[in-house]
């Protein structure tokens, strides 16, 4: 993956991710973890090969669109409007089930405003694991077969996110995510780990861990 100044973040990267799995990604900051994310949504420019059950995709801007590929960023962008709003952003999805996948439906049941909720300016009734998880329902709700999650979990305790990781496996969502929490990598089907842009180890995290540990808490 190459940024516009010609600068390349991520290299030789070769990675196989099966159906329903959780494969989660590992390094330092400015490892490359952001940049390989994007570029497997489709967000940023790539060179390389990548294929979709086994069909190569040649325009991956085009081909990784909603309903296929939901990308979810560190800081995500809310509206001025209710919870439903911007989950549904004009589409007739289930918004409930989605928010309910997220681990989000408690948080709106205890605020007494349910998808109706107002959410603020920019989000500031909500904290900050409450706007990733809200996120994360709008990302899922056209029913996203892949979800490219770029360290959602950060805002979350440990108890949330092992039940957001848990619902997505239950919903048979694929998620290709980012974390720097053990809780997380030890249920992951695969992880990667990044150094400086490069694919230092890559595998169960039972294996990866002895050399890896100090990268996760």
């Amino acid at each position: 993956m190459v940024h516009s100044d010609g600068t390349v973040a991520v290299r030789d990267v070769d990675l196989t991710v099966q159906r329903g799995q959780l494969v989660l990604v590992v390094g330092p900051v400015g490892s490359g973890k952001s940049s390989l994310l994007r570029a497997l949504a489709g967000i940023v420019h790539h060179t390389g090969e990548l294929s979709w059950n086994g069909d190569p995709v040649t325009e991956p801007e085009l081909f990784l669109r909603p309903n296929q590929v939901g990308y979810v960023g560190q800081l995500p962008r809310v509206l001025s409007g209710t919870v439903a709003d911007n989950i549904a952003l004009g589409h007739q999805v289930d918004a409930a089930g989605a928010v309910s996948t997220a681990q989000l439906d408690h948080d709106l049941a205890a605020a007494g405003g349910g998808l109706g909720l107002l959410i603020g300016h920019k989000g500031t009734r909500l904290s900050g694991g409450q706007l990733q998880r809200l996120a994360l329902a709008r990302a899922l709700a056209p029913r996203t077969e892949l979800l490219v999650a770029d360290d959602v979990s950060s805002a979350l305790d440990v108890t949330t996110e092992l039940a957001l990781w848990q619902a997505l496996r239950a919903h048979g969502v694929t998620v290709v995510g980012s974390t720097a929490k053990r809780a997380a990598l030890v249920r992951a089907d695969h992880v990667v780990v990044l150094l400086g842009g490069a694919v230092a180890a890559q595998g169960a995290w039972r294996d990866l861990e002895g050399d890896w540990s100090h990268l996760a808490g």
